[in-house]
């Protein structure tokens, strides 16, 4: 019982990286918010800001890549689901 939990979840955590993989490979603005994550941070340590500020701010910067991700994944099933370009799917 305990092997079949563990390799449970050993593919669920490689599912995940698979998926994270996807992402930073195929999505270029994955890299301008990883550019723009570490300007944040690096700027935030030269200017001292507190741990309340650095929170804020984390928990921003995890909402965008949040949305990038999902946004992704939204885009990889509409293109399973439809692989013709569309205009709906576009937008969407």
């Amino acid at each position: 019982m305990m092997d079949q939990t563990i390799k449970g979840r050993a593919d669920s955590f490689a599912h995940a990286f698979a998926g994270s993989w996807f992402v930073f490979h195929t999505q270029r603005n994955v890299w301008i918010h990883g550019f723009f994550t570490l300007t944040v941070f690096i700027i935030g340590i030269f200017l001292r800001i507190s741990l309340s500020e650095l929170v804020i701010i984390i928990l921003a910067i995890a909402l965008v890549w949040t949305a990038e991700f999902f946004d992704t994944a939204l885009e990889a099933t509409i293109d399973l689901a439809n692989p013709q370009t569309s205009y709906l799917a576009k937008i969407g």
